[in-house]
């Protein structure tokens, strides 16, 4: 994970990825600091960057990386409901059955105790076979929607696994060139 804090040296707000803890160590240097800057960590060690060219980079670079990591909440929380909903199917098809099973269930039963057997069988096999069929199709929706949420994840995933490294590499070059001191 990249631990990165940038502040700002006169407003609150600071834009991170890491910890509170983090957060709370880089914010602690705030009266010390003669302008903005970047705290980060590297192998163990802390960093801070007063490059304003380094931090209007990161500045930019931060942006399409919080809509990555919002879209990958996103992204989780419809496979979460998606996987609510689909256990809920699996629920109530090896339970009980919904409302719209019930009511032809009943009449084939209705038919039944009214003293035709053979027509309540056929209708009834035709029920089922017409339940059956319907289960097949919402299953195969189910199995559509999973493959298609896997790949826009899979893409989001390089996204922002791009973007991760391109600020990573941004800050290894700041310590590189001695842009970056280590705290």
């Amino acid at each position: 994970m990249l631990e990165l804090v940038i502040v700002s040296k006169d407003s609150d707000p600071v834009t991170m990825s890491g910890t509170l803890e983090d957060a709370e160590q880089a914010i602690a240097l705030r009266s010390k600091m003669p302008s903005d800057y970047i705290w980060f960590k590297r192998e163990g060690k802390i960093y801070i960057t007063l490059d304003q060219a380094t931090i209007n980079l990161a500045r930019a670079l931060w942006e399409p990386w919080e809509e990555c990591e919002r879209g990958q909440a996103d992204s989780d929380t419809a496979q979460k409901t998606l996987a609510s909903q689909h256990g809920d199917w699996k629920a109530t098809r090896s339970d009980e059955p919904t409302p719209e099973a019930t009511v032809p269930l009943r009449s084939i039963r209705e038919k039944a105790e009214q003293g035709s057997p053979t027509s309540a069988d056929g209708e009834g096999r035709s029920e089922i076979a017409t339940l059956a069929g319907r289960i097949d199709e919402l299953q195969r929706e189910l199995d559509t929607l999973e493959v298609r949420i896997a790949g826009l994840q899979s893409r989001e995933n390089m996204r922002c696994l791009y973007r991760s490294s391109e600020m990573k590499r941004l800050l290894d070059d700041a310590v590189a060139r001695g842009l970056a001191h280590a705290e």
